[in-house]
């Protein structure tokens, strides 16, 4: 019996790791198909209340999948235009980078010759071209293959908006009614606080990005446009989300003006913005009824974005 066990929790073991290693060899096709379930919670109330105005299901789904290209096509020219206008100033502020970390370097070892001389050649071997470069690159990655699964994502979320009406009338007739039902209950159970989650999230990424932009332009940090978007997008990624999205309007602010203070007053702002909607309004809203443990977060944030990269963190709490 204890041999019988042990066999069970290593043929589990074998079994998630062998499950593990498809989900990542079949990422292109498997990716897809999870991002349009996840936006299908989304848009199915849409779906349901333009049926209650008689609306047919044909041009519902239809009206559906331009809003969704047309929400695609905005975030795509508003990170394009970021990408453009932080490209053709990136060797300004290179240098501008350089030579503030130089000379707060010299003048912190001035005493000593030797040491100045080592840290003017560290400075000179510093390559922030590269560094940024490789940033930009891996999400520019992500960005470039979300949007080349576009396609499949739209045809898959076709398919789940078409067959969701029909789900309760298939499971009725595949099982008895005490088993349908209790699948039926379990089903709109996680519908709904999918669904209830999504659509807060959305909510307070969106509220953070506008804060964010809002902010920074009464700071007159530049690229206010792009750090909102930012903002608004890396809101989606639990607990490192919303730090990573605080960095780089930090930095350009500290390289745009001579002083410090600029800095200073950026992160103090964008701490409070992100605390107060972060610990405050968030858990207000969401309230209770989500249940969802810090822990199995992390875990779940650490898993998924390991298999499946920046979009994997973004997925992860779904």
């Amino acid at each position: 019996m204890r041999n019988n066990r042990v066999n069970t929790v290593f043929l589990a073991i074998l079994t998630l790791i062998a499950v593990g290693a498809v989900i990542k060899i079949a990422k292109p096709v498997i990716l897809p198909l999870v991002i349009a379930w996840l936006v299908s919670y989304l848009f199915t109330p849409l779906v349901d209340l333009l049926k209650k105005i008689k609306v047919p299901l044909g041009p519902a789904i239809v009206v559906i999948l331009l809003l969704v290209l047309v929400l695609c096509l905005l975030i795509g020219l508003f990170v394009q235009s970021g990408i453009n206008a932080f490209s053709s100033s990136y060797k300004v502020y290179e240098a501008r980078l350089d030579n503030l970390l130089l000379d707060k370097l010299r003048n912190l070892f001035a005493a000593d010759a030797e040491y100045e001389s080592l840290v003017t050649k560290f400075a000179k071997q510093l390559n922030w071209g590269e560094m940024v470069g490789s940033i930009v690159q891996t999400v520019s990655g992500s960005m470039v293959s979300l949007v080349s699964n576009l396609v499949m994502v739209l045809v898959f979320l076709v398919f789940f908006l078409l067959g969701r009406p029909f789900i309760n009338v298939k499971l009725e007739k595949a099982f008895s009614p005490e088993n349908a039902q209790r699948i039926m209950s379990v089903q709109n159970s996680i519908t709904s606080q999918i669904g209830h989650y999504l659509s807060l999230q959305f909510v307070l990424s969106l509220v953070t990005g506008i804060c964010v932009y809002l902010a920074l332009l009464l700071i007159k940090v530049e690229f206010a446009v792009t750090w909102g978007v930012l903002a608004f997008l890396l809101n989606f990624i639990p607990a490192i989300g919303s730090i990573v999205a605080t960095v780089p309007p930090i930095l350009i602010a500290l390289v745009q003006y001579t002083t410090p203070l600029q800095a200073i007053i950026t992160f103090f702002v964008l701490l409070t913005i992100q605390m107060g909607i972060g610990n405050f309004l968030g858990p207000k809203l969401y309230g209770d009824s989500l249940h969802l443990s810090p822990l199995v977060v992390l875990i779940s944030l650490l898993f998924w974005g390991w298999l499946w990269g920046p979009i994997g963190a973004l997925l992860s709490i779904p």
